[in-house]
């Protein structure tokens, strides 16, 4: 079965069980009339039908200016394929329905040439460039052709929604982009819950929940040549916007991940950057919107940070404070690559330059996966018995009196306790007058709120923080109880119905 939207078949389960359950027959059957008895009732008071057709978006059949308004779904950069993915049914519907069909099925596979999606097998490198990169300004290119397309088909005022649900800001930027460079303007967005969270596709993945709808308008006149805007001067202004839809999504109770919050604050973050277009730096170099998307990824974490950590990361280091972020935002060890070290980059850290000495994350094609003790420390007791953990394989010496990065001294602590006991470790924190450093119990305070129970880092750090050395530490783990049925750390997103 294609399981995440591929040829790599693998087993899994069913997403539905039509026999009985949440998505029985009867359930999904019951969901379908209800939507269409709704969907019907918008529209009663029409008289005329419907005319549908079917084609390509670049090539409306619409004179100028005779829409009102245009709802899409794009493709989401290289998310899928759509194409690729057509050829496991396209060939066997060739086979059976070929002659009854020939034109439909005159061509051997689908058509990908023309599909406006990401797909760096279609591309050679440029001068030097990626085949991704020369594919993501392909498919910029092709979203323009259709924007634009949209943008002669509206009268003036008429609006474009947007249907737009991605994690990469990579993939918000040549969308956004698009949208600019044909012509409109982003004037509103809402976020909507879209996905089912027992979808295959989204389980065990740090993937959106929610779809963000960008409404962009047509000028009601043509405007005249803009000024470029500086970047310093709407910089700020950028990050506030995304700060307070953080703030307000939190206080609305909605059941949002945290992932779907850095979206949500795309959406206002954007309407600033496409009203002030064009957007130029201090030297005359033109700013992307990436740039204003990774302020609004800095201010949602901050708004997490100061909502969800009790003590906040003041004094910490700025790989540890990466480190503690990753769990708090993702809420998992595995973490889509780029998302990571966007992530990095906002608290001042490039995790590729640490890789290598730190060993604090390892990757798995596009996804970056974080590591805990077992996989940085050497052994204590191996250590005292003259058995040997290669350095570079195992970076943190639990024998050393300083370390490089806060977490470092974490988890040396954690590699202690567990090979040598309570009473040893309150004697190894002392001699590294540990349990007076601030940084050290906040740390490991932040790390209980936001690493699930179930991480083998987590039991080691509630009996740091409580058992033989918790004395010593003087760590209030009231919180401990604060946790939702799953063991994962309760957050201000609450249930709604």
């Amino acid at each position: 079965m294609l399981g995440d939207n591929n040829f790599s078949f693998k087993w899994h389960f069913a997403e539905s069980n039509q026999m009985v359950g949440t998505y029985s027959y009867q359930s999904e059957a019951k969901n379908i009339i209800e939507s269409y008895e709704e969907t019907v009732g918008y529209v009663e008071h029409v008289d005329e039908p419907a005319t549908v057709y079917q084609g390509d978006a670049a090539d409306l059949p619409s004179e100028d200016s005779s829409v009102q308004s245009v709802v899409v779904d794009p493709p989401y950069g290289d998310n899928i394929v759509y194409s690729e993915i057509s050829d496991a049914f396209y060939v066997w519907l060739r086979e059976y329905l070929g002659d009854t069909f020939p034109t439909t099925f005159s061509d051997v596979e689908t058509n990908k040439q023309d599909e406006a999606v990401e797909n760096p097998a279609l591309v050679e490198e440029s001068e030097g460039e990626s085949t991704s990169i020369v594919a993501r300004r392909s498919y910029e290119a092709k979203m323009s052709e259709i924007f634009s397309e949209v943008y002669r088909v509206l009268e003036p005022g008429g609006t474009l929604t947007i249907y737009f649900t991605d994690k990469e800001i990579d993939a918000w930027d040549s969308l956004t982009m698009s949208i600019i460079q044909s012509g409109f303007v982003i004037s509103a967005t809402h976020t909507i819950t879209s996905e089912i969270p027992s979808r295959i596709g989204v389980q065990e993945d740090a993937s959106a929940d929610s779809t963000l709808l960008l409404t962009c308008r047509k000028p009601a006149k043509e405007s005249e040549e803009r000024v470029p805007t500086l970047w310093r001067d709407i910089q700020q202004e950028t990050k506030q916007v995304a700060r307070e839809e953080a703030e307000k999504l939190l206080d609305s109770q909605h059941n949002l991940t945290k992932t779907d919050m850095i979206i949500s604050a795309f959406g206002p973050t954007l309407r600033v950057f496409t009203q002030e277009f064009p957007v130029v730096d201090d030297k005359d170099n033109e700013v992307r919107p990436k740039q204003a998307l990774a302020e609004a990824r800095t201010a949602v974490t901050e708004v997490l940070v100061e909502r969800e950590l009790s003590e906040g990361l003041d004094g910490v280091d700025s790989l540890t404070k990466w480190y503690i972020l990753s769990w708090l935002v993702y809420e998992s060890d595995s973490i889509p690559y780029d998302e990571a070290r966007q992530l990095g980059l906002g608290v001042g850290v490039e995790i590729d330059e640490l890789k290598r000495d730190t060993k604090i994350w390892g990757q798995s094609k596009d996804t970056l996966l974080l590591k805990g003790q077992s996989d940085r420390v050497r052994d204590y007791t191996a250590l005292e018995s003259g058995e040997k953990r290669r350095k570079r394989a195992y970076p943190v010496n639990p024998r050393d009196q300083t370390f490089d990065y806060n977490i470092d001294a974490i988890h040396a602590a954690l590699n202690v306790l567990q090979t040598k006991g309570g009473d040893f470790t309150w004697n190894w924190l002392q001699d590294r007058d540990l349990q007076n450093s601030s940084w050290f119990s906040r740390i490991v305070k932040s790390l209980l709120q936001v690493m699930p129970q179930t991480h083998p880092d987590h039991e080691l750090l509630i009996n740091l923080a409580s058992g033989e050395t918790g004395g010593l530490l003087e760590i209030n783990t009231d919180f401990l109880s604060d946790r939702d049925e799953n063991g994962s750390p309760r957050t201000t997103l609450q249930d709604f119905e």
